[in-house]
């Protein structure tokens, strides 16, 4: 059977002791341990999971930037198109009236020389029907 005596009582109070102490001494800092232990485990992965959620943020901000540019390239690109058709169409309509007037000043040019050969012609014509005129007739015409 069990007896109980004074033995008893000091074997309670050094279990006591040697308990508070263990706390103080081991278990404590052992369960601080763990603890900063999974903090540095967990706060790694929280802080990779946000630096993950950044970087997915970051790159569709940069994907939307990159599609307005495109967006802004493609309209300024079709405007200097416009702007390079409109400038063709003048410099062609303006070198068409260019080459109009060219045209217009170079017939009547060819006119004036066309009136100025045939007035020679018919003065050359003239003088020759006045010449054999005067050959067949054997005089001179006045």
């Amino acid at each position: 059977m069990i007896s109980l005596d004074k033995s008893l009582f000091f074997q309670f109070v050094i279990f006591i002791v040697f308990m508070f102490l263990l706390n103080q001494l081991a278990f404590k800092p052992f369960l601080r341990f763990l603890e900063i232990r999974h903090q540095k485990i967990f706060g790694k992965k929280e802080e990779a999971e946000k630096l993950r959620k950044e970087a997915e943020n970051l790159q569709k901000f940069l994907e939307e930037e990159l599609r307005k540019i495109q967006e802004e390239s493609l309209k300024e690109g079709l405007l200097l198109r416009e702007e390079a058709k409109k400038e063709r169409e003048s410099f062609l309509f303006s070198l068409r009236e260019e080459l109009s007037k060219e045209i217009r000043v170079m017939r009547e040019k060819m006119e004036e020389d066309l009136k100025g050969a045939f007035l020679e012609l018919e003065v050359l014509a003239q003088n020759l029907a006045k010449g054999f005129s005067e050959r067949i007739l054997g005089r001179p015409l006045s």
